[in-house]
């Protein structure tokens, strides 16, 4: 979210305070943010503060720290926080059953707390308001359009580039596209599948699957500069929020191939342009490789994605519906 913080403090005052350092530190500095990384105890102050108009928190930790302070809070000031997951499948296929639960059920307990809750997608709206009957705003993610120019001429590579960007665990079911994709070049095809990220599952993926056609690059810092060069990015994940790296990849104009999850579908009914399939069905995954390597001959396609995503999921678009929340629960 360090985009609508960005945003946000070209004309307000903006405070950014993180448990842990992270890469978004510094450029957050950069735009003249007050970032600080603070313990627990100075957390919970800053939440009970009455310095602040509006107190949005992010993820669990956050969450439990500011609806503990509505306890003490003097003040009474607009609190938010982004649902960003679909709390139990998430935190179950992340961290296992039994501590999935308990991270489930301490983050469900956490929202009582918290006047303002904003789901990341229309999907995760709809899953807490049928399965808790937790009441959300929805406004999805959104990015920058990346203006990077590639360094390869796509029509002059005489292969797509197939590629996954995220963490390599069981929740993103990254085996299935290893699996689907080896089954895809068995066939003749020279095409090639680009892994970037790292996680519990790569080293066993890694020794299994790599070839000349799948290769794996590990976390990257910049992960933007691989991507450039790509054609067509690739998901078969078990579960979503908001899928970043696919909005990512349409502000690059890449096309794509997804599992039949609800937030894949959800951006794929605007975009329209690449490919859903069954997660429970390899072959659907064989033939959509198959077709996205001839779709990506065609130009055309990318600038129809681009005008699509620049009609959905800008940075701007996602700014102007957090600024409209805030005002009108300030107001009223």
């Amino acid at each position: 979210m360090a985009s609508l913080a960005i945003t946000l403090a070209k004309d307000h005052e903006v405070y950014v305070y993180a448990l842990n350092s992270g890469a978004l530190i510094n450029p957050l500095k950069r735009f003249g943010i007050i970032t600080e990384v603070v313990s627990y105890r100075e957390m919970l102050s800053v939440a009970i503060s009455s310095e602040y108009d509006v107190i949005h928190s992010h993820c669990l930790l956050p969450d439990m720290i500011l609806s503990f302070a509505s306890l003490f809070r003097q003040k009474e000031n607009i609190t938010c926080t982004t649902i960003h997951n679909f709390i139990d499948v998430d935190y179950i296929l992340s961290k296992g059953k039994i501590l999935g639960k308990i991270m489930g059920i301490a983050n469900r307990l956490a929202f009582n707390g918290i006047k303002v809750k904003i789901a990341c997608s229309e999907s995760v709206k709809e899953y807490c308001k049928s399965k808790y009957k937790i009441e959300a705003y929805a406004i999805c993610n959104g990015v920058e359009r990346q203006n990077i120019s590639p360094v390869k001429d796509r029509k002059l590579k005489g292969y797509t580039d197939f590629y996954y960007l995220g963490v390599i665990n069981t929740r993103k079911n990254v085996e299935l596209l290893l699996y689907s994709f080896n089954e895809y070049v068995k066939k003749g095809n020279n095409d090639r599948l680009h892994i970037i990220g790292e996680g519990p599952d790569l080293h066993f993926l890694k020794k299994k699957y790599k070839s000349e056609s799948i290769l794996f690059h590990g976390k990257q810092e910049n992960p933007l500069n691989h991507i450039k060069n790509y054609d067509c990015y690739v998901s078969t994940s078990k579960a979503e929020g908001c899928p970043l790296a696919l909005l990512e990849s349409l502000s690059l104009g890449n096309n794509y191939i997804c599992s039949d999850i609800p937030p894949h579908q959800e951006i794929h009914q605007k975009i329209s342009e690449g490919i859903i399939v069954s997660d429970k069905h390899p072959d659907e995954l064989v033939k959509a490789f198959e077709k996205i390597s001839y779709i990506n001959q065609h130009e055309s396609k990318k600038r129809n994605i681009l005008e699509k995503f620049e009609s959905h999921f800008s940075t701007e678009i996602m700014v102007d519906k957090y600024k409209e929340i805030y005002f009108d629960n300030f107001r009223g």
